[in-house]
């Protein structure tokens, strides 16, 4: 998940080539075991089945200054996106640039840049399906500080969307962060992503990620509450903020 979410790597990656491994991929995937250790450590990400973000976006391009939003997300790859005043996105694909072995990725070390006055290793993530990711991992706290990659423009061209994280936070051991940031640069405000709650392991049912049109919603809602007290925490914590 982003978003977050899950991850699993061999931090050995005996695996990771059959050929002879560089410098700088030994060296990188040091640096990744330091940041799955700094994010709480792969056994903890393994337990994670689901995850709820509750919180607002602020952003100039949105028709409010400041919109509620709720994601929920689910192994291995569901994602259920809803903003007050713009709908629900549902889809699938998942971030994890941490499992890249397991995909059959490879990682190696660009460089050390400084990002936000913050110096952190540039990790550039090659893909087994073809093209590349970079990764910013900071290099005192060995957290992920930026994130790049490709994705389809208005237009339908291909345009790199890059991504900061800040505010890190401990959830049930696990380090996340509670601000993220998008679009930003020179002159630019950048969109911001503030979660205010986030919720490990509460039932979601598959029906959750259908097609948002599907009829009666408000059933599949009542289900999960009754579900699961966690779960019912966080939809009342969303239902409080949507009418402040």
């Amino acid at each position: 998940m982003n978003c977050v979410a899950a991850a699993t790597i061999d931090v050995r990656l005996v695996a990771l080539t059959a050929g002879p491994v560089s410098a700088a991929e030994i060296f990188a995937t040091e640096i990744v075991a330091q940041n799955v250790a700094a994010r709480g450590g792969l056994d903890a990400w393994r337990k994670v089945e689901t995850m709820v973000w509750i919180g607002h976006i602020e952003s100039a391009h949105a028709p409010l200054p400041s919109m509620r939003f709720k994601l929920e997300q689910k192994r291995p790859n569901r994602k259920r996106l809803q903003i007050n005043a713009l709908g629900v996105r549902v889809f699938d694909g998942v971030q994890g640039w941490i499992d890249y072995a397991a995909k059959g990725n490879s990682v190696t070390l660009e460089g050390v840049d400084e990002i936000g006055g913050r110096k952190a290793y540039h990790l550039n993530v090659r893909l087994a399906k073809g093209g590349n990711e970079e990764v910013w991992v900071d290099t005192m706290t060995y957290l992920d500080i930026r994130y790049d990659r490709m994705a389809d423009g208005p237009a339908g061209a291909l345009r790199r969307v890059s991504a900061t994280y800040d505010d890190y936070r401990t959830v049930e051991g696990l380090q996340i962060p509670f601000l993220i940031e998008t679009g930003g640069g020179p002159g630019i405000t950048p969109d911001k992503m503030q979660i205010e709650t986030v919720v490990l392991n509460v039932p979601l049912d598959d029906s959750t990620f259908g097609n948002p049109a599907a009829p009666h919603p408000r059933n599949r809602v009542r289900r999960e509450r009754r579900a699961s007290t966690s779960s019912s925490r966080a939809d009342r914590a969303f239902d409080r903020t949507e009418r402040e």
